[in-house]
């Protein structure tokens, strides 16, 4: 259930969850299943994290995760539960193993977990104290507190640290040094992207600035044309601070230009080069001819036929930008002083009652925060 209360609770939970990531969600779901009391809450307005789908106009575009990896034996079981569903499906091979994505949109997969559990969104927690009873007090910036017995961090590394830092809660300042990376991802729909046929799903590496191109349609997430771009963490690193505007410019010019090595043998040109040859054409023959107005109009209506005649992807192309400041981490795997394997998840204080948990700590990836919040799980109900 989600809730949008900004009363003081008198309920104290047993866990308290600070994000609504997979990760987050999913451990939520497990120990809701054992009969835990469980809180999750979410700062921004939805759940999911980076398994996030988004509909514009008649497009339909997973703009965070693309897919997920369940080839681990840890995997497996909730692979399977989610294959029963019609959550997942198939993709893509990558080195040997099939890559999953959901029909309909990412989103689904913590939408589906998420369906009986108690999540508050729109909630940004700034502080977390000890008191004597129960344990803890989770403070947001609201006004609006919680208590719980334990706490678990499941939102991006640096966003938790921040919050223990300002509770004057001890962490390994090993963890400091996790970075994440940003992402800045284009979200492409228009009729011309039909020329993209189904020979053409997912490319990476194809460009040292362009991390991934992925074809929503053969995803069977988009009914309509529509392409996920996803930008390399150096270039969205250089870029994040630009606007929209700024950016949509560049975005375009930069798909129009690995639209040949997509489609070999695909010819376009770009509007703006068009429209600076049409105008030096057109200023060369005043100069060259001194034209009176009957030639302006036969030049007028040359151009009229040349641009009426080519066929410009870019002006079919409808552009949307997205941002992640933290998208994945670039270096995911403390020292074994800080995570003792087999855990995928790290526990403050000498009692044991507050935990982190993510991709941090599970791999740097999707999969790596749902096996983070499997191993969490399976740690909570040996007691």
């Amino acid at each position: 259930m989600m809730s949008h209360s900004h009363h003081p609770s008198a309920q104290v939970f047993d866990l308290i969850i600070i994000g609504a990531g997979i990760s987050g969600i999913l451990l939520a779901h497990e120990l809701r299943a054992k009969g835990r009391q469980v809180l999750v809450i979410e700062k921004s307005r939805g759940l999911g994290g980076r398994l996030a789908t988004r509909r514009i106009d008649a497009a339909t575009f997973d703009h965070g995760a693309q897919f997920i990896n369940f080839q681990s034996e840890e995997l497996r079981d909730l692979a399977s539960q989610l294959s029963r569903e019609g959550l997942i499906s198939p993709w893509i091979q990558k080195e040997g193993q099939w890559l999953h994505t959901s029909p309909g949109g990412m989103t689904k997969i913590p939408k589906f977990f998420a369906r009986d559990l108690h999540v508050q969104l729109n909630e940004k927690v700034v502080e977390i104290r000890r008191i004597q009873s129960p344990e803890f007090e989770i403070i947001c910036e609201s006004g609006q507190r919680w208590s719980s017995r334990k706490v678990v961090f499941s939102s991006p590394l640096p966003q938790s640290l921040e919050i223990l830092k300002q509770s004057n809660i001890y962490y390994p300042q090993e963890l400091d040094s996790i970075q994440y990376a940003k992402a800045i991802v284009g979200l492409f729909q228009g009729e011309a992207l039909a020329r993209f046929t189904s020979e053409f799903k997912y490319q990476q590496g194809i460009d040292q600035d362009v991390l991934s191109l992925s074809q929503q349609v053969s995803k069977s997430v988009s009914s309509s044309p529509a392409l996920t771009m996803t930008m390399a963490p150096a270039w969205s690193e250089a870029h994040f601070q630009e606007t929209d505007q700024e950016l949509e410019s560049k975005l375009k010019t930069k798909f129009l230009s690995l639209a040949p090595v997509l489609l070999p043998g695909f010819k376009f040109s770009s509007f703006q080069d068009k429209l600076n040859e049409k105008v030096k054409e057109k200023v060369d023959q005043k100069l060259n001819e001194r034209s009176n107005n009957t030639i302006d109009d036969k030049i007028d209506d040359k151009i009229d036929e040349r641009q009426e005649a080519s066929v410009d992807l870019s002006l079919d192309l409808i552009l949307t930008v997205k941002k992640w400041r933290y998208s994945h981490p670039l270096n995911p795997t403390p020292t074994p002083s800080v995570l003792r394997p087999p855990d995928k998840f790290i526990i403050l204080g000498a009692d044991k009652k507050i935990f982190l948990m993510g991709d941090a700590f599970g791999g740097g990836s999707v999969a790596g925060a749902m096996k983070s919040a499997l191993s969490l799980a399976n740690y909570f109900n040996q007691f």
